[in-house]
């Protein structure tokens, strides 16, 4: 390739991806497809599928048709057909916007379009002014770069391209012979001509590898090296659409005997045999085909008979699962990799077009088209779905009920120990006092808290941004000694997930009990607990954010909890005081497998999974003891720094019902999170009361993480 190929190729690329990222930001939905055909009252239409199911149309001013459609990964679409008389071509952003193509058809039409994942593109047509075929190169920064076929002909009707840029084209000439021919990405092409039947159909895989097929049983497969290789078909047959997976393995469509309406042909095809498929239809055409990488299709026409669309879903080994189409013809169809396909027709009175779950099951789309049709379908691998909520949700409902352990045993803390300075204070002054003996402190306390914690995360990878709302309980009874403490609690928390971009909510309910202890040896104090819980988990996900999967399962917590504290009086009677700690939550969560329940067919059986986070917190609290007539209040302030680090959040494959190929989805974020923590706690103690009440407000913030907790107490010492 010369350098200055070179250059612009480099320009193309980062153009594309500007385009890509402007777009993206404008529009709210990603979409997964692309659909195009004629709107009411004969004008062109085309639309996205959008992530939500809904489908955001594009604005043309023109009467016309759009005859092809195709997007890619980015998701940048490229449409293609005519404007009243012109030929017309033009890319299409997300956010609705058109960019048209400079495609020099004054007088023509546009057939077919293709786009790799870099944003370049080929197109195909007819120029009527000079009848002759039309293809054309398109770099992602539009430009048109027009092939000298140098052949006369009706159009070329169908074009490919790879993520390599290398492409077919295929059609014919005005004396009825068939025409394709290999473009390289720089568009140099090689032809094959004179061929016995118009070629309607090409395709080709990342291998450079390509299939064609079209009338008089006209069917070949085009290897690496340009070389063809005749498929023997029966001579009756029109081929009408082939498609071909990166292993070769291809698939053909069509209608046997068409001067008499036949029956429906399809078939697979390798280097080694031909399969021809069971159709059922005798008589009727199969339109469209499309094959996947793991040997799954779908195909779809129409069958004669009945008058009416048919469709089927093929199986690796050939088996054919007819659909259940409210249709009257299917003009196109796309297929993915995860086995979830697209098509696209007309009920005779309206415009049709339909997703299509791997299990079989429709999800029809609204085009809201009288009089009109869907000529031409395509599909990305996004509309499978890529995490299946953040597994970090039980997670945090425990670091909450632990956060709840930790106030109470720090306030706690501080309370015995002015409690022992105070009484040391007012036996010390004896000399001319009769003794004083202090009262004897209470052993025992019951107490409880409810608590509410708030936590935002944003997006991270395939992790949607997603929020807990967390409200529960912990009630605990404990003893204490000289230096010495030890309780037990019993716990609840109800958590409410929301996950973001319509992905669907799940609600968690956990059930918690643990055992802890405090131990004051000298300056230095040491707190520690064991966390044991059970939890049920019911979700709700949904795919393309309207079709709903249903979930129930349930798992289990264990969290050990450690913490150390040297605090320091400011002042002689221990009323202020600062203390440094250190302190450890280590959150183990095991989910058993369960498989999702729903009606649309786009239900996933996961397996279980093990995932654990460690929070490490360091920092400062402050203590005031204040004093009132009517008792006392103990204030606490923290400045802390937190990490949160995550382990075994990694992907696992998961697959629809049904289907066996899998896939991964993403499980929980694997991002470390540094955070910084700010807290106030408010404690009440009324005078001659053993009754107790305090207050805590707490948080822990960085820019993608957000934790907002708050707790009321109330106990009482006996």
């Amino acid at each position: 390739m010369a350098l200055s190929q070179k250059i612009w190729r480099c320009l193309d690329i980062c153009s594309i991806a500007l385009a890509s990222s402007s777009s993206m930001t404008a529009f709210a939905q990603e979409p997964i497809g692309l659909i195009g055909g004629t709107g009411t009252l004969s004008g062109p239409y085309a639309a996205f599928v959008a992530h939500d199911g809904s489908l955001t149309p594009l604005s043309f001013g023109f009467d016309g048709a759009i005859n092809s459609v195709a997007i890619n990964s980015q998701p940048i679409g490229l449409i293609g057909g005519t404007n009243s008389s012109a030929g017309y071509a033009a890319f299409a952003t997300p956010n609705g916007a058109l960019i048209p193509l400079a495609t020099g058809l004054a007088s023509g039409e546009i057939f077919s379009v293709a786009i790799n994942s870099q944003g370049y593109g080929v197109i195909g047509g007819v120029n009527n002014s000079s009848s002759t075929d039309y293809a054309a190169l398109v770099s992602p920064n539009g430009f048109v770069t027009v092939l000298d076929l140098n052949q006369t002909g009706t159009g070329i009707y169908s074009v490919a391209i790879n993520h390599s840029g290398n492409a077919l084209i295929g059609g014919d000439s005005n004396s009825g012979d068939g025409y394709f021919a290999h473009v390289s990405p720089d568009g140099t092409f090689s032809a094959h001509t004179g061929l016995t039947g118009t070629i309607f159909s090409v395709a080709i895989n990342q291998k450079n590898a390509g299939i064609v097929g079209g009338a008089n049983a006209t069917a070949y497969f085009v290897q690496a090296n340009d070389n063809s290789i005749a498929i023997s078909i029966d001579n009756t047959s029109t081929i009408e659409s082939v498609a071909i997976n990166n292993y070769g393995i291809g698939l053909l469509g069509g209608e046997l005997d068409i001067g008499s309406q036949g029956a429906a042909y399809a078939a697979i095809a390798s280097s080694q045999n031909l399969t021809v498929l069971n159709t059922g239809l005798t008589s009727g055409i199969i339109k469209s085909v499309a094959i996947n990488d793991l040997g799954g299709g779908l195909i779809g026409g129409e069958d004669l008979t009945a008058a009416s669309a048919y469709a089927a879903l093929m199986a690796p080994d050939g088996t054919l699962t007819p659909l259940d189409v409210n249709a009257t013809l299917i003009n196109s169809v796309a297929l993915n990799n995860e086995g979830v396909g697209l098509i696209g027709g007309g009920n005779g009175l309206a415009a049709y077009a339909a997703l299509v779950a791997p299990n079989g099951a429709l999800t029809e789309l609204s085009t809201n088209l009288n009089n009109a049709q869907i000529y031409s379908v395509s599909i990305i691998d996004a509309a499978v779905p890529k995490s299946i909520g953040p597994y970090s949700s039980a997670i945090n409902a425990q670091l909450a009920a632990s956060n709840t352990l930790e106030t109470r045993l720090t306030s706690q803390n501080r309370l015995w120990k002015h409690e022992k300075s105070s009484e040391i204070s007012l036996t010390a002054d004896t000399k001319d006092k009769p003794p004083v003996c202090p009262r004897s402190p209470k052993k025992y306390n019951l107490w409880a808290a409810p608590f509410g914690n708030y936590v935002n995360a944003q997006s991270q990878r395939n992790v949607p941004k997603f929020t807990n709302e967390i409200a529960g309980a912990l009630a605990a009874f404990d003893y204490h000694a000289h230096d010495f403490l030890i309780g037990c609690g019993l716990g609840y928390a109800f958590n409410y997930i929301h996950y973001s971009r319509g992905q669907g909510h799940g609600k968690i309910q956990e059930e918690t009990a643990c055992i802890y202890s405090s131990y004051k040896p000298g300056r230095a104090w040491f707190n520690a607990a064991l966390w044991g819980g059970f939890y049920q988990f019911h979700n709700e996900r949904h795919t393309l954010s309207f079709i709903t999967s249903k979930a129930h399962t349930h798992g289990w917590i264990l969290s050990p909890h450690m913490e150390v504290a040297i605090p320091y009086a400011i002042n002689c009677d221990h009323s202020c005081t600062v203390e440094p700690f250190l302190m450890f939550d280590w959150v183990n969560a095991w989910q058993r497998h369960y498989t999702e329940r729903g009606e649309s067919g786009f239900n996933l059986v996961v397996h279980g999974q093990y995932a654990s986070l460690l929070q490490s917190e360091a920092g400062l609290r402050f203590y005031e003891m204040l004093h009132y007539c009517w008792g006392r209040c103990l204030l606490e302030e923290k400045l802390c720094y937190a990490n949160q680090a995550p382990f075994h959040f990694n992907d696992i494959n998961t697959a629809f019902i049904g289907y066996s190929p899998a896939f991964p989805v993403a499980t929980g974020s694997k991002k470390v999170q540094n955070l910084g923590g700010i807290k106030i706690c408010v404690t009440f103690l009324p005078k001659n009361f053993g009754f107790y009440s305090a207050i805590d407000l707490e948080g822990l913030f960085n820019k993608s993480y957000q934790s907002v907790f708050a707790s009321i107490y109330f106990g009482e010492n006996f």
